[in-house]
């Protein structure tokens, strides 16, 4: 290479450190700003016609044009090539799937085939094809085509675009995760719809509309009559079906414009948009679309253990310019609709001013809740985790509230409250202090000592600059829950602070306790975390379990956890194991643990004792 060889050489290498430097260096929100930017850079260094980037999709089935610069002169191509069949490419797609890159210097030499012909319809001469490469495999092609003049890559110039490709991976990464963590913060991963958070948001942004244009909105509230009980008596795969039902037919009666969301439980919301400017007309069109939907949505749902009545109640609230907060007609329909249940439910009740003064129902319950757990009057239930030989291994303990006058009150009818008043923390301490205290009493029973003890723990109480410190205070008064307390965690959890999260675990776990990462299968970045966070067992989502069978989806994502959990050396439990097929099916599986209604509800202390017992009396039988 002489010295202007050298010179041009070393000014290209300049190039891509500072392309490499922007990418590093950009926020997500840039993405097609800094991608676009390095495109125009590299077309215009190598004096090339088009450069551009595909996205793969469809599991490699679809492929779409999604930056691209072009010189001038010469035609854009990315309009017409958003949904393209990647039967076109089959020539170079399992050169890409195993990351090579394509070179062709010039086209003419290529056989006849849909690969030439997709290339000579865009008179390309010479063309540079590197895949995207992500841990997660092929995502996508960064392309450079020549059509004015034929043109060969060197070695070094090949090895230097690899780079270019790679960072551009790195930030579609990047991207996509942050992406996918937003529509986890706005969205419900049962129904699809947006959850209570998108749906405060969009409350705001019609409420900013009508402080500029005037005219009318409603926000409608739908729950569930005697949902809890009918969850207790079906199981969880009948409630969340009929939730994804509720949800599918209240979107049908949204109009445009309109907004449907889960706010959370058996809690869903229909933001009425655009109603007429006069109150009266407004009012009687949400009344004559609110029987519609209170007669539509509580029509028989079919199941597969037959066919369930299922009544709703609603609660409306008219917005118009008066309001000028999101919170208010939240808290207004709330009313409304505690108002509607309080009547036997199947109702529909319109707010009122008259209903703020059943506002006190909720202070009262508030009230006895914080007794409650001042007073240590809730009680753990256990369900039981099994082997595949149907040994008892362990349990999760689950908080139950026997209420003298409501009944026993179950954690979804409170633990929200908990949750919104503050009071979770509390709670979550009273849980892991009786969880560690039944430990201690099981340790002197030789049938029940040794079970290990799942609690389930919440952001809030890992957010408490005192946690670590809580839990080691119970493992210091029962030793013997060293090693056998689990802590349940979410994915959610990984919204915080990651490094103060891996701090607190790892300090405890350095005590003996083990954590579990709950719902596993349904979060962005579940991969990501796996070797950083201590953990010892994960749990299959219950929503890869409700359909499962022996060759669908649904079993291959089942066999992919259990065998990255053995890989790992991690335990792995299925959990919401409800039928017979089901488990079937999991049983397939090799180092797969059990936990569901087929085997057993949540017990109470003594039946748990009693099944353990009754389940090893049985198993030495057998």
């Amino acid at each position: 290479m002489g010295k202007e060889g050298a010179l041009k050489w070393g000014a290209f290498l300049n190039l891509i450190s500072e392309l490499s430097s922007r990418f590093v260096g950009s926020s997500c929100d840039d993405t097609d700003r800094v991608v676009n930017a390095a495109l125009t850079d590299i077309g215009v260094w190598f004096n090339a016609d088009r450069a551009y980037v595909f996205r793969f999709f469809d599991s490699y089935r679809g492929a779409r044009n999604s930056h691209e610069w072009c010189g001038p002169s010469i035609e854009p191509q990315i309009d017409y090539l958003q949904h393209l069949n990647t039967e076109v490419l089959s020539c170079w797609m399992t050169p890409f799937q195993a990351g090579e890159t394509v070179h062709i210097p010039d086209v003419t030499q290529l056989p006849p085939g849909d690969g030439l012909a997709l290339l000579e319809s865009q008179d390309i001469k010479s063309v540079l094809m590197i895949p995207m490469m992500t841990d997660a495999g092929l995502i996508g092609m960064f392309g450079v085509d020549h059509v004015s003049a034929k043109r060969h890559w060197s070695d070094e110039e090949i090895a230097a675009m690899q780079l270019i490709a790679g960072n551009i991976s790195s930030l579609f990464q990047r991207h996509d995760a942050e992406t996918k963590a937003q529509e986890l913060l706005y969205k419900d991963t049962l129904t699809g719809l947006p959850n209570r958070r998108s749906m405060r948001e969009q409350i705001r942004r019609v409420i900013e509309q009508l402080q500029r244009e005037g005219g009318h909105h409603a926000l409608v509230l739908m729950d569930l009559d005697q949902f809890t009980e009918m969850n207790e008596r079906l199981g969880f795969v009948s409630g969340d079906w009929v939730l994804q039902q509720c949800g599918q037919r209240l979107t049908k009666h949204r109009l445009n414009g309109d907004i449907v969301a889960r706010m959370g439980s058996d809690e869903f919301a229909l933001l009425m948009t655009n109603l007429a400017k006069d109150p009266e007309q407004a009012l009687n069109e949400v009344r004559r679309r609110c029987d519609a939907l209170h007669r539509d949505v509580a029509m028989p749902f079919s199941l597969p253990v037959g066919h369930e009545e299922v009544t709703v109640s609603l609660g409306v609230a008219l917005i118009d310019r008066a309001i000028t907060d999101a919170e208010t007609p939240v808290k207004h329909a709330e009313l409304a609709l505690n108002k509607a249940k309080g009547t036997a439910g199947h109702a529909i009740q319109f707010f009122d001013e008259r209903l703020q003064l059943f506002s006190g129902e909720r202070s009262q319950l508030l009230h006895e809740l914080r007794q409650a757990i001042q007073h240590e009057e809730l009680q753990l239930y256990f369900q039981p985790i099994l082997s595949g030989r149907e040994d008892v291994l362990g349990v999760e303990a689950l908080a139950r509230w026997p209420h003298p006058e409501r009944g026993l009150v179950m954690p979804a009818d409170f633990i929200g409250l908990a949750e919104s008043s503050g009071y979770i923390v509390s709670l979550g301490r009273l849980v892991l202090t009786q969880a560690c205290r039944q430990l201690q009493a099981w340790s002197e029973d030789s049938a029940l000592k040794g079970l290990s003890m799942s609690v389930n723990v919440s952001i809030s109480q890992f957010r408490d600059p005192s946690f670590a410190y809580f839990v080691e205070s119970l493992l210091d008064q029962y030793p013997v829950a060293t090693q056998l307390l689990r802590l349940e965690v979410t994915e959610s959890l990984l919204a915080l602070n990651l490094s103060d999260v891996i701090t607190t675990m790892r300090r405890l776990s350095k005590r003996g306790v083990r954590f579990s990462l709950d719902d596993f299968g349904t979060g962005y970045s579940s991969l990501t975390y796996l070797r950083t966070l201590p953990l010892s067992q994960l749990k299959i989502d219950r929503s890869f379990i409700k359909d499962i069978s022996a060759r669908n989806k649904d079993m291959t994502i089942a066999s992919a956890i259990a065998a990255l959990g053995k890989s790992l050396k991690l335990e792995v439990v299925a959990e919401g194991v409800e039928t017979l097929e089901q488990l079937d099916a999991l049983r397939q599986l090799k180092n797969v643990w059990f936990q569901g209604f087929y085997y057993a509800k949540p017990l109470p202390a003594a039946d748990l004792a009693t099944f353990v017992k009754e389940n090893s009396s049985r198993n030495s039988v057998a």
